[in-house]
């Protein structure tokens, strides 16, 4: 009976996890439209009709710049100006959209903020290379929680106990060592007693917590609730954004680009970021539609590209709740940015790199100040 509820766990685990991370093992159905696709060739994509594609994940926190884009078609405009189309790749995270920028399958990405630093430090087997730099921030959102065993009461019993991350998302293990900091302790790579470990793939994760494996989880809010569900044991310890020196709201999504067009096609990312900072502002006038815009987005990229008919849901009510902590930015936080690098060097993640191979701030600015807008700092 034991074995046949891991099984049944298993199950409802990978079929969930495959919306959260895209690290499920479903073969995607290629089809391409104006605003869903897969992107199937390696060509440069500026090689014919001058178009540029963007990717963006379908995620419960997608990015407002793409969703409010979807109404008021921005960058279509301003880019039209000067004679450019673009196309929109929507598509998941990590198994996807990563092999798709080994290849320079597209110029700019939406992208989760602690998935391309990872992706920088090029240790994870579903890609990574040093052909991106953020160019600027997306969305702010208050999302990492610490899921912990029923029995354990405080941060200070996971001494000398393991915390499972996916995805060797390398900015969570950051996250949770400044709450550790608070209680005397730190995770292993920073010299201390609480050992990490990752995980590929979220199902595998959840079953080593279920079993007792692990003491705690790093996770997200858009995942609180399946854990729960899943693995009764389980309870929120807390929000790792808490306190000060956390947040309250932190970078989970940044806009990036192609180093070569940041090098050599300035003008492209020029225009690129104007129509960012516009999309931007928009997003901050027009708050209250962005859950169901994410919501709607999210759905199409089951219904209408994976032709998915059962896939997990998220309900109206959720969507606008995860949203109120959530504010679109263009300001990529350099701070933080520079401390997840920082953290990644110290750990031993990061080699043989700079912070400039993860951040290039100039053109951003060159932009604002040209718009009559502070720079960020």
């Amino acid at each position: 009976m034991k074995i046949f509820k891991k099984l049944i766990l298993l199950v409802l685990v990978s079929l969930f996890v495959f919306s959260i991370t895209g690290c499920g093992e479903k073969k995607v159905d290629n089809t391409s439209s104006e605003e869903e696709s897969q992107v199937v060739t390696s060509q440069s994509t500026l090689a014919n009709n001058k178009e540029i594609k963007i990717a963006y994940i379908a995620m419960p926190n997608a990015a407002p710049q793409v969703l409010i884009n979807k109404k008021e078609k921005i960058f279509e405009s301003l880019l039209a100006e000067e004679g450019y189309t673009v196309k929109w790749v929507l598509t998941r995270s990590l198994d996807n959209i990563w092999p798709m920028m080994d290849k320079d399958e597209v110029d700019f990405v939406y992208i989760p903020t602690q998935n391309f630093i990872t992706y920088v430090t090029e240790t994870s087997d579903f890609g990574g290379s040093d052909k991106y730099r953020i160019i600027a921030g997306s969305l702010e959102h208050d999302f990492f929680l610490l899921m912990v065993d029923s029995k354990i009461k405080s941060l200070k019993e996971l001494e000398n106990k393991t915390v499972g991350i996916v995805n060797k998302f390398y900015v969570e293990e950051m996250a949770l060592n400044k709450q550790l900091e608070n209680v005397g302790l730190s995770t292993k790579s920073m010299g201390g007693t609480v050992e990490i470990e990752y995980l590929d793939w979220m199902n595998k994760l959840w079953d080593n917590f279920s079993s007792g494996e692990y003491a705690g989880i790093v996770t997200w809010t858009s995942v609180q609730g399946a854990v729960e569900k899943n693995i009764p044991n389980s309870k929120l310890l807390l929000n790792l954004n808490e306190g000060e020196e956390n947040g309250p709201s932190l970078p989970q999504n940044s806009l990036i680009a192609k180093k070569d067009l940041i090098d050599n096609k300035s003008e492209i990312v020029n225009l690129i970021l104007k129509a960012h900072i516009e999309a931007t502002e928009i997003s901050l006038e027009n708050k209250d539609e962005l859950p169901l815009l994410a919501k709607s987005t999210y759905e199409d990229y089951y219904e209408k590209v994976l032709k998915a008919a059962d896939y997990p849901k998220y309900s109206k009510e959720f969507m606008i709740n995860d949203w109120k902590e959530s504010e679109p930015t263009y300001d990529p936080n350099l701070a933080y940015i520079k401390e997840a690098y920082d953290f990644t060097v110290k750990a031993g993640y990061l080699k043989n790199k700079e912070l400039e191979n993860l951040i290039d701030t100039k053109p951003i600015n060159e932009v604002l100040v040209e718009l009559n807008k502070s720079p960020i700092k």
